[in-house]
């Protein structure tokens, strides 16, 4: 049987919530996860290139007790990505109603 996939790209949690997906111009893939994460995928590579936590940002969204840090907060999950039309910022939101925007540079030594 003919496999219908191109590519299976991996590394999110996404088992209840829908967490946000944008493909920029150049075909590079951003996407939300329900560990509070945005992940960066290449087209050609199946596992993120890149990946950030929106964790701190969610203590800006609610009050968190002295006994729990933001990352451990349950059940936040990055709900919204988007491409800047310059293809070089995301703008990332999560469950509690955190935005960020996020500003994608390069290595310079590689």
């Amino acid at each position: 049987a003919c496999d219908p996939y191109v590519r299976t790209f991996g590394g999110h949690q996404n088992k209840r919530n829908f967490v946000g997906m944008d493909v920029s111009k150049d075909g590079r893939i951003v996407c939300g996860s329900e560990d509070n994460t945005v992940c960066l995928f290449s087209k050609s590579v199946p596992t993120p290139v890149a990946m950030t936590s929106l964790s701190l940002t969610a203590a800006w969204g609610h009050q968190t007790s002295q006994q729990q840090t933001p990352a451990e907060k349950p059940g936040l999950f990055v709900s919204a990505v988007a491409w800047s039309p310059c293809g070089e910022r995301v703008l990332a939101a999560n469950s509690c109603g955190a935005v960020k925007v996020l500003e994608l540079t390069h290595d310079e030594s590689s």
